[in-house]
């Protein structure tokens, strides 16, 4: 062992032991930190033994958030490894979704479920609910589960990947809510899982009850951190549909047979308010879309709703009626929160009309995860972002709006000495590209070098392309030796297993920069090749000239604003895309590059990270460097 109280391992990686000194001033220092380490440098380690050992001297607690609670392993393993290598009696607690850890309703699909959570405790005809109140079962249930984690040695493999699966089980057998027990558990637990909705969601507050810890006594670890900002956007977006209006309107006739004669009367109200506001709607749309999309302005719409009605007290019937169709156990559309969130003077949002599948659509956008993320995270007793593709650390700063006064940042090369360089050859390939105004051209010439690259590797490989639609287009063209398996854009838990379960053997992935298979995905020792063609650069729509415009205004530079609104999140997507690969040591493989910008755009090869960016091979013909790597020639 190293000599360290809460770091499980003999010995430090080489940048591993930079981060752990850097991250440990900054803790003691009440400073946040962002990291920038490539996958398999140690972080995770790092981070936990770190606020661990912090969280314990202070009267602190940590939470650690993913992306995904598939993400969840790591933080779990390495926190059984703490507690078991440095016989520390911590515990810790996992939460996913409340419908995932649904007793009654797991594994189902359910779009109302919330809604009927809800009416459930209130009527109380959930029995998992009913029996919280025996609390000698809850305390029972919860030793139970403390006892099992007390010795992870003895924990069935699949808890040890998964504690919410051993909380879901304890708490299912003893007919009692799972979600709920991870509530109580995490009161006693020095660690709490979850995931971003957790603390950067509309229900933060109720999280963080559940916690039994105010923001200042939190230390926050973020991993995938460069996925927050997106996340942040979405979630704090609303809109509205042609759809959403006629489903609005049959879900109110259908209801309207239910009610009694005193509802009726209101009831009759709110079906002609939503008559009217979907004839607004429509006059609105047919007025101020021309073309594919529009930017709009609040008192655009405003002006031609103020003809049928008085927006606020619509808005006021609009959230009753929505809570008696909640309260019967059913999902109302968000109307009522679209109109109130649109109604708000935002500067820091965008309102864009256009059409989608032959239905208007009016956004109302968040631009700037700051807005959310800055109330957040420097309230906290200090936040970690880290991840394997944070760079430039700098502009994360300013995506989540973390206070600079008391913020260090770290970017770190993979280790030379962990991660030997003979096992990895990573090409750039300058002969192809994907741009718009050369892509035609090229497609016949891409298409003969990711084939040559498959066919001359030994096992699986992963090939990543900008879109579907050129996807398809190259597999039809290209002659492959080995199973092929197509991402498709949703593809169910069972699809993703079974093509996981093909990989293992060998086969090769055709999936898109940006989707599911591009992050998430550990198979050390199996992949043999990760090949990114092009640049995967957000189509130039409206939505991106606004959001590059929003920035180059906030920090007075319209690089700033190209950089931060497309060009980092397309480098930062091929680079954790190609970070599938090398996953151990011992990984042995060929990334490849297909897209000369990647170097010619300077800004593109700033972001690169710095093991590309020096040991590169630039290509224009990708194939006798892959043989020679293989040892083929």
């Amino acid at each position: 062992m190293v000599g360290l109280k809460f770091f499980p391992y003999p010995a430090f990686k080489e940048s591993q032991k930079v981060a752990y000194e850097r991250l440990k001033t900054s803790l003691e220092n009440q400073m946040h930190f962002l990291l920038h380490l490539p996958t398999g440098g140690g972080k995770t380690a790092v981070a936990l033994s770190l606020s661990l050992q912090t969280a314990q001297e202070k009267g602190l607690k940590a939470i650690y958030l993913t992306s995904r609670h598939e993400q969840h392993r790591k933080p779990i393993e390495e926190f059984l490894k703490i507690r078991q290598e440095c016989g520390l009696n911590f515990y810790v607690s996992s939460f996913k979704s409340k419908q995932t850890m649904c007793p009654q309703l797991k594994g189902e699909e359910i779009r109302d479920f919330y809604e009927m959570c809800k009416l459930a405790k209130k009527n109380k005809t959930c029995a998992y609910h009913l029996n919280l109140s025996d609390f000698d079962l809850v305390l029972k249930v919860i030793k139970k589960i403390k006892n099992e984690i007390s010795n992870p040695e003895k924990l069935e493999e699949k808890y040890k990947f998964d504690l919410t699966e051993l909380i879901y089980d304890y708490s299912k057998k003893s007919k009692l809510c799972p979600y709920e027990i991870s509530g109580f558990l995490a009161e006693d637990s020095i660690l709490i899982i979850g995931d971003f909705y957790h603390v950067f969601g509309h229900h933060q507050a109720e999280f963080l009850k559940r916690v039994g810890k105010k923001l200042k006594e939190i230390i926050l670890i973020i991993d995938e951190g460069d996925q927050l900002p997106d996340r942040i956007r979405g979630h704090f977006s609303e809109h509205l549909t042609t759809f959403m209006i006629n489903a609005s309107i049959a879900q109110a006739n259908r209801f309207k047979q239910n009610l009694t004669q005193a509802q009726i009367e209101f009831w009759e109200g709110y079906l002609n308010r939503l008559g009217d506001l979907k004839t607004a709607f429509e006059e609105f749309c047919i007025s101020n879309l021309k073309g594919k999309e529009a930017k709009v302005e609040k008192e655009q719409f405003n002006e031609i709703l103020l003809k049928y009605f008085n927006l606020e007290e619509t808005i006021k019937v609009f959230f009753d009626a929505e809570e008696i169709i909640r309260n019967t156990g059913k999902r109302a559309y968000r109307i009522a929160e679209f109109l109130a969130d649109w109604n708000e003077d935002k500067p820091s949002y965008a309102r864009i009309l256009h059409i989608n599948m032959g239905n208007f659509v009016l956004d109302h956008l968040c631009l700037d995860p700051a807005e959310v993320a800055s109330q957040i995270i420097n309230k906290t007793y200090a936040t970690i972002l880290m991840s394997g593709s944070l760079t430039p650390v700098g502009a994360y700063a300013d995506f989540l709006g973390f206070d600079r006064t008391r913020t260090e940042m770290l970017e770190l090369p993979r280790s030379k000495e962990d991660f030997p360089i003979e096992n990895s050859l990573v090409t750039f390939d300058i002969s192809v590209t994907t741009w718009i105004k050369r892509r035609e051209a090229q497609i016949e010439r891409i298409a003969e070098h990711v084939e040559g690259i498959i066919n001359n590797t030994p096992g699986s490989a992963i090939v990543y392309f900008p879109s579907y639609e050129l996807r398809d287009r190259i597999a039809k063209i290209m002659k492959l030796k080995k199973l092929t398996l197509l991402e498709k854009p949703e593809m169910t838990q069972a699809e993703r297993s079974d093509a996981i379960k093909a990989l293992c053997k060998e086969a090769v992935f055709l999936g898109v920069l940006s989707g599911k298979f591009s992050r998430g995905i550990d198979l050390p020792g199996v992949l043999k090749a990760i090949i990114v063609v092009g640049v995967p650069v957000h189509p130039p729509d409206l939505f991106s000239k606004l959001l590059e415009e929003y920035y180059s205004d906030k920090f007075g530079s319209k690089n700033i604003g190209a950089l931060y609104a497309w060009r980092i999140p397309a480098i930062n997507a091929a680079i954790q895309a190609a970070g599938r690969l090398i996953r151990t040591k011992d990984d042995r493989g060929v990334i490849a590059f297909l897209d000369g910008r990647y170097l010619f755009v300077r800004d593109y090869y700033k972001i690169l990270p710095v093991e590309y960016r020096d040991y590169k091979k630039v290509v224009r013909d990708p194939i006798p460097f892959v043989r020679k790597f293989w040892g083929y020639q």
